[in-house]
């Protein structure tokens, strides 16, 4: 029983006689956590970014096809289409998560 008391004392004794080096390993593995979560938000907005230019391309290109699926004669404007290796699996990456209802294509705007 000696032994889980002076057990126990010397945890707590150990964080007063050294508190700076718990709190330093405290305070890097925060601040690892911190730099993850960064990361993360950065790749989150990146990849916002990019579901909104894919609906925006979807957006003009449904402005450009009929009700029958064709494509309407004397375009106005052509919507970029993307021609790398890099966009085209960006899209077929991105058109399964991607729903934009009709109602609301007119609301979209890219920043």
């Amino acid at each position: 029983m000696s032994k889980s008391s002076s057990g126990s004392e010397e945890e707590s004794s150990s964080t007063e006689d050294d508190p700076n080096g718990n709190i330093n390993q405290s305070t890097r593995y925060l601040q690892s956590l911190k730099n993850q979560y960064d990361e993360l938000v950065k790749e989150g907005e990146l990849v916002k970014k990019r579901k909104m230019q894919y609906a925006q391309f979807r957006v003009e290109l449904d402005r450009l096809i009929d009700e029958k699926g064709k494509l309407l004669k004397n375009p106005k404007t052509l919507p970029k289409i993307p021609t790398t290796s890099k966009d085209i699996n960006e899209l077929q990456l991105q058109k399964f998560e991607i729903v934009v209802p009709a109602y609301k294509y007119e609301q979209i705007s890219i920043n």
